[in-house]
């Protein structure tokens, strides 16, 4: 089967390993207080599918925490649960306004960033210096990429692809430091000689959730290091630097160089699928993409990238295959219609695209003319698609089939007519996963019975400018 996937055993132990590697190790909060003393954990659960949807709490003080699964982040639907854990961790944070929060599952395939907002319940005073942390152990806290601020100085926004333990907060410069200095040593890496290769290598069998779960922990990683860079270049650290520090634009040469490019290479690295078009292959190819757009980053890694995305493109055009047939009994007559239709996709949002297509469809067919005369039918049907595709890959598609054919009757003694057989109809079509993206209508009547099938290919084909 084109998409079908076999997995050794050793590389689910690595497609495991890597997804917990953010999202488990070092994971110091999840233990319960004994003491009675201690106010109840508050703790919210929510079923969450491909269309998206959150979680809220609040503490004893008004603060909220929500937790935002964007349209298409996920691809199943899964219980998720938000948990506010009231026993009081001592944190390497100055200032703190919640206590430790806890996502649970941790071992979920996010297709989208998860969002993470803190709504406090009075302004925080110079907000923009506060962070979101995945709490990694007493003493070790990794920052979420993409904050955002409140102009109100009342909520923060940080969005993560791990699920795990978090805390809120400032720190000092010199505790921001020392998470650097953390972050770096951790991954066995010197910040002038880069990472380490990921060891995956190719796999005896290509599974292309391992090419996903490779760059998602690189990303984050990459995410950790930039907010670093941002909190560093507001606390003033590279106003007065000593002699020998990297400035700001040389940090993020750095972590083109010794993170982004390093992961780029290790999923490159890694085998290639026979098919290019796979969904988790394709997700991953173009958000490398978008990750070298945002960084700036350049070199020989991002040029070998570049050519695989065009690659992808030229094989995975989305498509839609149209076949029908018309059976019409008292005129002995058979029809078929069939073709391919090119779509193309442009960005509307980061969640939807619209999609448009023309082409043309063959139309073949015989008929029972009666004495001794056979008919042939003949024609073109013209089709016109536009719809939507949302971000859970569902599209909404309006088809117009105009039929241009011709019935040609020809007799032994070498007569004939031709007639006209002309019809024009819409029709409205849901292709999601759901139904596999193939959907086949029967339309029987009192002489006839008439049955289309369409299929969409490449439905998971990715938009370079809307990643």
């Amino acid at each position: 089967m084109k998409n079908q996937k076999i997995i050794s055993i050793s590389n689910q132990t690595i497609i495991k390993s890597l997804l917990f590697f953010l999202a488990i190790s070092f994971n110091a909060c999840s233990d319960d207080s004994d003491d009675p003393s201690d106010l109840a954990n508050v703790i919210v659960e929510a079923e969450i599918g491909v269309e998206g949807g959150n979680l809220q709490a609040s503490d004893q003080n008004g603060n909220k925490v929500i937790v935002t699964f964007p349209s298409g982040a996920i691809m199943d639907t899964i219980q998720f649960t938000l948990t506010l854990v009231s026993k009081e961790k001592k944190l390497p944070i100055d200032e703190r306004q919640l206590p430790v929060f806890e996502i649970r599952p941790l071992d979920v395939s996010l297709y989208k960033p998860v969002d993470i907002t803190i709504e406090y319940n009075a302004p925080v005073g110079e907000i923009e210096k506060a962070a979101l942390f995945r709490v990694r152990s007493d003493q070790w806290l990794a920052p979420l990429s993409d904050h955002t601020y409140a102009d109100d100085n009342r909520s923060m926004t940080g969005s993560t692809l791990f699920l795990g333990d978090f805390a809120e907060g400032k720190m000092t410069l010199a505790q921001l430091n020392t998470q650097f200095d953390l972050l770096v040593s951790s991954l066995g890496i010197s910040w002038e000689s880069g990472l380490k290769a990921a060891g995956t290598g190719n796999q005896l069998f290509c599974d292309t959730q391992i090419h996903k779960a490779t760059w998602d922990v690189y990303r984050s990683i990459a995410g950790s290091f930039l907010t670093i860079f941002k909190q560093r270049l507001l606390l003033g650290y590279y106003n007065d630097l000593e002699e020998g520090k990297n400035t700001f634009i040389e940090d993020m040469a750095a972590l083109c160089a010794n993170v982004v490019s390093v992961g780029i290479q290790n999923v490159l690295d890694l085998c290639i699928p026979e098919d290019l078009c796979d969904r988790d292959y394709t997700h991953t190819i173009f958000a490398m993409l978008q990750a070298i757009k945002l960084l700036g980053c350049e070199g020989p890694t991002i040029d070998l990238l570049e050519e695989r995305a065009d690659q992808v493109l030229v094989d995975c055009g989305t498509y839609l295959t149209i076949t029908s047939e018309l059976t019409v009994e008292s005129g002995g007559m058979q029809i078929s219609t069939m073709g391919v239709v090119q779509l193309t996709l442009s960005a509307d949002s980061e969640n939807t695209a619209s999609v448009e297509g023309t082409g043309t469809l063959d139309v073949t067919g015989s008929a029972d003319a009666g004495g001794g005369c056979t008919g042939v039918v003949s024609g073109e049907t013209y089709v016109t698609v536009y719809g939507t595709r949302d971000a859970a890959y569902t599209y909404e598609l309006d088809i117009l089939l105009a039929q241009n054919a011709v019935l040609s009757v020809l007799c032994p003694d070498g007569s004939g007519a031709d007639t006209p057989l002309i019809d024009g109809q819409t029709r409205n079509v849901t292709l999601s996963s759901a139904n596999g993206y193939s959907l086949t209508v029967e339309e029987p009547g009192d002489d006839y019975e008439y049955v289309i099938e369409t299929e969409l290919m490449n439905a998971y084909t990715s938009l370079p400018d809307s990643k």
